[in-house]
This record gives C-alpha cells, sequence and structure tokens, in this order.
C-alpha cells in the first residue's frame, strides 16, 4: 500500500468492514469497465469495498484512493489475501492512497493526483470515501463549500470519461448530507444500483442550500 499524501491520522485500521452490498455493477467494474458508481456506506463497511477488488489486483489493476472523510481502512483486504493463502503486499502495493483534511486538499488531490491518470487509463479504479463529509463539516461560507464540491465532482466525472472506472462512497442518508447526495447524483450521474434502498436516485433528495 503506498500513501500519496497524508493530511490526517488512519483510524480503525483494524476494523473489519464488513461486505456493502454487490450489485451488478461489480463484475464490469473488475473487469475494466469505466462504470461510475454512488454507493451509500457505514464507515465499518469501507474496508469490505476495498477488499471486494482483490481479484482486480491480484490480475494487475491499480486502486487510486481518495479518502476523504478518514474512512480508508485496508485490513479487510489483507484478510483476504491470507484467507486464500496469498501474502497481502503484493495486492498493498498496487493500493495508492491519498488523504485529504480540508476542501481545497480534496480538490487538489482530484485535479493534481488523479487526473493525470486520464493520460494512461490502464487498468485503474478511483475511489473516493466519503465524498462529502468534508464539505458538510468544514467551517468555510456555504457558497466556497458549493464550488469547491462541484470542482472535485468535475475532475471525478472527467477521470470516469477518460476510461476510468470510478467508486464514490457518502454517508447513509442524514438530514443535513441529503443536498450533498443530490449533487452527487447529478453531476457524476452513477448507474442506478438493483436496490432502491442502496444509492439510486432518490426523488427526496433536496437542493443544495441557498439554491
Amino acid at each position: 500500500m503506498r500513501v500519496l499524501d497524508s493530511a490526517a491520522n488512519l483510524s480503525a485500521e483494524k476494523e473489519r468492514g464488513s461486505h456493502p452490498r454487490r450489485g451488478y455493477w461489480l463484475g464490469p467494474l473488475l473487469a475494466g469497465k469505466p462504470l461510475m458508481v454512488a454507493l451509500p456506506l457505514k464507515r465499518q463497511q469501507e474496508g469490505g469495498l476495498l477488499a471486494s477488488f482483490f481479484p482486480f489486483l491480484e490480475q494487475g489493476g491499480e486502486v487510486y484512493c481518495l479518502d476523504a472523510g478518514n474512512r480508508f481502512n485496508p485490513y479487510p483486504l489483507a484478510l483476504r489475501c491470507r484467507a486464500l493463502g496469498r501474502p497481502p503486499e503484493p495486492c498493498l502495493e498496487k493500493v495508492f492512497v491519498s488523504r485529504a483534511a480540508t476542501c481545497h486538499q480534496m480538490v487538489a488531490v482530484v485535479e493534481e493526483m488523479l487526473l493525470p491518470l486520464a493520460r494512461n487509463p490502464g487498468q485503474k479504479v478511483v475511489m473516493v470515501l466519503g465524498i462529502e463529509t468534508l464539505f458538510v463539516d468544514e467551517d468555510l461560507p456555504l457558497f466556497e463549500r458549493r464550488y469547491l464540491f462541484r470542482r472535485a465532482l468535475s475532475g471525478i466525472h472527467e477521470i470516469r470519461s477518460a476510461g476510468i472506472g470510478c467508486v464514490v462512497t457518502h454517508h447513509p442518508e442524514q438530514e443535513e448530507t441529503l443536498p450533498w447526495h443530490r449533487v452527487v447524483h447529478q453531476t457524476l450521474k452513477p448507474i442506478p444500483l438493483e436496490d432502491p434502498a442502496h444509492g439510486q436516485n432518490h426523488s427526496h433528495l433536496h437542493k443544495l442550500p441557498g439554491k
């Protein structure tokens, strides 16, 4: 596992995350299809999501992870490797992690570290964990948070358009996060998930504050 940038300490490294529900999107994504997927996950499920990419990593794929909510957890991936009789190091070395602790840092990671991947897509998947976390919590004027959020989403959309599969996660629906989830779905246009309770566009999602 390679840490590209560290702006926050890793927490819950040894939490055992349960595997999130896997829809029909996982197989094509592991096969290199450039899908855009948005998942509402709890913190303890993030590690299970990364572990789902074990076959992709074992076949030489690379996962580039932007941790925007201090949610990255490689432990379930290491456990899966060991359970299958493989040393975890070869897979972990193909996971590149960059952490952001502010809205501005998140935009910088998207534009300076992730966007350059579009020049050589290859076998790559981009994961963005807790995509709305920093924008809900940070003490910045709302107009600035909205601008930076849309800028980050625009960069992620460009990565997907270049042929790289993307998975973004956000908190399960809470009143303060719903407006941001709506913008995620409007901008990134992720594929609908098979379970309406797990990531489809919801008619009740509110507009961003101030709209």
